[in-house]
């Protein structure tokens, strides 16, 4: 690619890091259940990993002891995952019901 465009290896090793850290930002946020990437394709979480990640943790969590100095700053970034963990599996579920009132609206099915 930097030989097609006649740039440096460099910049465009560099460039390419960037992209894929911001990707990798992106996705650790835990903001949406879904990632689009031009002419890559679009990645979804997987329903089976996001709930065996929520058990895990919380498991962590109810094995934490909260009150112990040394622990609660574990316990605080845990519960903080948790929750956001919590909050992309609303949006994977509110996603599911809202394509199958598509779906069902679609094909004239009445619940």
């Amino acid at each position: 690619m930097a030989d097609e465009l006649s740039l440096s290896k460099e910049l465009v090793t560099d460039a390419v890091n960037f992209f894929y850290s911001r990707v990798r930002i992106n996705m650790s946020k835990l903001t949406t259940s879904t990632i689009q990437l031009p002419n890559l394709g679009t990645f979804k979480i997987r329903n089976e990993k996001l709930e065996k990640q929520i058990k895990k943790n919380e498991q962590i969590l109810g094995n934490l002891d909260p009150t112990s100095f040394e622990k609660y700053g574990v316990h605080k970034s845990v519960k903080e995952k948790l929750e956001k963990l919590k909050g992309v599996k609303e949006i994977v579920e509110d996603q599911k019901k809202t394509k199958k009132e598509f779906y069902n609206n679609r094909d004239g099915k009445v619940d």
